[in-house]
């Protein structure tokens, strides 16, 4: 918004000085788009450090901290898509399930999420990985990652995701072009290790195991806990004929 006034200050098309306006029009976005309470809103803010953890027990407390707030604000895009995107972690991590029906409840958050998303491509996102992966609904997950990435071709976070929805269930050229795209975007990341586990995966398919070790590697050495870097660690160095090693990653 800052850049486009600025141009059309630049291009004559806007005398004023534009800081005041471009100033209450994000004052205008942050109502819109803040929870209806401060108290759910920091309910909200207490489930996002606990979302991403490697740790099946606060991924369980950000999903009850998300269905409170939900509780109190059950159109609310934001609670819904991340609520999803706990289940959809939840299960792609193979963690035990909080209840028998986690698969469906998460396609229910995603799609009502879908539709409240109003564009937002982070949203959007979450929703379409939590359609993907939780729901297993490969083309609907499909098409809405593509439409985010076309609305927020930069964001890391949308870029990694195009990367592992390509490789689960589209091309593997186009993953591993994501991947390495979305590594050099933010290598200091701290959510780094993901796209480089996704690139370990594709290495993996396409059985060249010391690049997926290599990878691999790199991605614990950001992330240590993460789950699927261990498991490609395992896989490889057992396909590589190095068992030693191999269980000394499954310990």
């Amino acid at each position: 918004a800052r850049l486009v006034q600025a141009w059309r200050v630049a291009e004559g098309e806007e005398r004023l000085p534009p800081e005041p306006r471009i100033q209450a029009a994000e004052i205008e976005r942050s109502r819109r788009e803040r929870p209806g309470s401060v108290a759910t809103y920091d309910i909200y803010l207490r489930a996002l450090t606990k979302i991403s953890s490697e740790s099946a027990e606060d991924n369980a407390d950000a999903y009850a901290l998300l269905t409170e707030a939900l509780a109190l604000e059950p159109d609310n895009a934001v609670f819904l898509a991340h609520a999803a995107w706990a289940l959809e972690r939840r299960i792609s991590l193979g963690w035990p399930p909080i209840d028998k029906d986690d698969r469906e409840k998460c396609a229910d958050l995603a799609r009502r999420g879908l539709e409240r998303a109003a564009g937002d491509a982070m949203l959007m996102a979450h929703c379409g990985m939590s359609l993907l992966l939780g729901a297993k609904d490969y083309d609907w997950g499909m098409v809405v990652i593509q439409a985010a990435m076309e609305a927020n071709p930069n964001n890391l976070q949308i870029v990694v995701r195009a990367g592992i929805a390509n490789m689960l269930c589209g091309s593997i050229e186009d993953a591993l072009t994501y991947l390495h795209r979305a590594n050099q975007l933010s290598p200091g990341d701290p959510g780094a290790h993901f796209a480089m586990a996704g690139i370990a995966m594709v290495h993996m398919i396409r059985a060249d195991y010391d690049e997926a070790l290599a990878w691999a590697t790199r991605a614990l050495a950001s992330g240590p806990n993460f789950l699927p870097s261990l498991w490609i660690a395992i896989a490889a160095t057992a396909h590589l004929g190095r068992m030693d090693e191999a269980h000394r990653f499954l310990e």
